[in-house]
């Protein structure tokens, strides 16, 4: 049996689109592991396979977020390796918490983000290192300020965001990983920001396509 570890933000947690003026009166909603696009990716690889998910709301590439503290990937990775060691493989997919208009980022500072997730993976793992499949996140949607997406992510969130599946395909050729471009596959929701079901599905299954490409 050979064993996927997914490791993203709320789009791989599973949260529910919705508007962003009900945010602060219901609970975060999450879509059951089925619908989740680890849940479906482990049901299109079958009994051979073990999808672990590790999904944490406002995860950042490696950005320390000063209104959600801990939610840099690249400090949490030895902590999140350690819990799911040893997995054969490693789907990451981060980077739209990036797009946060107070981090002041660019497309190619958030895909080295991720360059520093990948080469420290292996350096945890020298032994036995994973095969990594990077993947792109979906394109943020078009909503205006004040609309549906928190305010955060203004401004300058769309145009980054158009630029990360370039930059992210250009850090996963220079390392040798797999590259796979989310916004090929699904669309936000409502809010904007977040999958819907029909993205997960279509997500979750060209992920198990790819992961059975990579172990042809």
């Amino acid at each position: 049996m050979k064993t996927l570890l997914c490791y993203g933000d709320s789009n791989t947690w599973g949260y529910i689109p919705r508007s962003c003026g009900r945010y602060e009166t219901l609970p975060e909603a999450r879509y059951d592991w089925a619908q989740r696009w680890p849940g479906v990716a482990q049901s299109a690889l079958g009994p051979s396979w073990r999808v672990l998910e590790n999904g944490l709301n406002g995860r950042t590439t490696m950005f320390d977020d000063p209104g959600d503290p801990g939610r840099s990937g690249l400090a949490m990775l030895p902590f999140s390796v350690d819990i799911a060691k040893p997995f054969d493989a490693f789907a990451v997919m981060l980077g739209t918490n990036d797009l946060k208009s107070y981090f002041g980022t660019t497309p190619w500072e958030i895909a080295l983000g991720m360059e520093n997730i990948v080469q420290k993976l292996r350096a945890l793992l020298p032994d036995a290192p994973p095969k990594i499949l990077i993947i792109a996140p979906i394109l943020v949607g078009t909503v205006q300020p004040g609309e549906n997406m928190g305010m955060h992510f203004y401004p300058g969130c769309f145009e980054k965001a158009k630029g990360l599946a370039e930059a992210f395909a250009t850090v996963a050729k220079r390392n040798a990983c797999d590259f796979l471009n989310a916004a090929d596959h699904a669309q936000p929701g409502v809010d904007g920001i977040h999958i819907d079901e029909a993205g997960h599905k279509a997500l979750g299954e060209a992920v198990a396509k790819q992961l059975q490409s990579m172990f042809a």
